[in-house]
C-alpha cells in the first residue's frame, strides 16, 4: 500500500505580498548602496539626485486615498522646495 503524500506550498494574497515586500527590499537596498557611484555616473549633483529619490517615494503614494494623497503631495513639495531655497539663499549670500 503506497499514501501519497501532498505538498502544501505558500500560495495565494499573503505570500504575494511578502515576496513583493522581500524583492523590492531587495532591489532598494541594493540601489541605495551603490548611491554615490550612480550620482558620480550621472553627473547628477545631491539635490537633483535627492528629487530622483523623492519621485521614487512619490510612486509609493499615487496609490492611497485622495486625502491621504493630498497631505502627502503638501509634505513631499515642502521636503522639495525647502532645500531648493536653501541653495538658492546660498546663491545669493556669495553674490
Amino acid at each position: 500500500m503506497s499514501r501519497q503524500v501532498k505538498i502544501v506550498l505558500p500560495t495565494g494574497s499573503p505570500f504575494a505580498v511578502a515576496v513583493m515586500f522581500f524583492g523590492n527590499g531587495l532591489v532598494l537596498a541594493s540601489s541605495f548602496s551603490r548611491m554615490p557611484g550612480i550620482r558620480d555616473q550621472v553627473g547628477a549633483i545631491p539635490t537633483h539626485l535627492a528629487f530622483a529619490l523623492v519621485c521614487v517615494g512619490i510612486g509609493s503614494i499615487v496609490p492611497l486615498d485622495r486625502a491621504l494623497l493630498a497631505v502627502a503631495a503638501l509634505v513631499l513639495l515642502v521636503a522639495i522646495l525647502a532645500p531648493v531655497a536653501r541653495e538658492h539663499g546660498r546663491e545669493l549670500v556669495k553674490a
